[in-house]
């Protein structure tokens, strides 16, 4: 199971990150470039794909007050060519650590505050949380019995999915539910 969303489109923020500071992937179609694209596959990894790099997240359970996070920055072999590349990664790198290392800390403290006696559960925030809420309603999907919720695509989906491939006429996305299996008679 899965999360994602993109980012569309990307702009120079006086960031590490910024498009256009390496060369893009040989293959990207020229409409991607502008864009990344941004997962979480259930229970532990996520990534980030933008035109020019991809940074993935392992996470490793250890305990139960503890997690490992490995993380990989990679990218193609003609990025290397590029002025200052090794600088530039390196600048990339530090970036994706810094930003990962304040969530950590997020992580941390919510962990906290959600194993206070206080909290009763539900959303944190509305206006933030979207993405959080979305994935903890497939996981919750997937675990209830009732067949015509477990395979449901999630309102708006299909648009982002035709809006990011640029198709116009796309086909309709559907899904097939296989047909519960019989009960048998012991």
């Amino acid at each position: 199971m899965y999360l994602g969303f993109r980012t569309d489109p990307l702009t120079q923020g006086g960031t590490a990150i910024d498009p256009g500071r390496l060369p893009p992937f040989p293959p990207l179609r020229t409409f991607r470039t502008k864009k990344a694209y941004h997962l979480a596959l259930f229970p532990n990894t996520f990534f980030s794909l933008y035109p020019d790099a991809f940074f993935r997240v392992v996470l490793s359970p250890k305990s139960v007050g503890k997690t490992v996070e490995h993380a990989t920055l990679l990218t193609h072999k003609a990025a290397l060519d590029a002025p200052n590349s090794k600088f530039i990664m390196d600048e990339i790198f530090a970036f994706w650590d810094n930003v990962n290392t304040e969530d950590i800390g997020i992580c941390e403290a919510v962990q906290k505050g959600t194993a206070a006696p206080v909290y009763e559960g539900g959303r944190f925030s509305f206006r933030f949380e979207e993405p959080v809420h979305r994935f903890q309603n497939m996981v919750i999907d997937k675990m209830l019995p009732q067949e015509e919720t477990r395979y449901r695509i999630p309102k708006g989906d299909k648009d982002a999915w035709l809006a990011d491939t640029d198709q116009v006429g796309a086909p309709e996305i559907t899904v097939t539910v296989p047909p519960a299996p019989e009960k048998q008679k012991l």
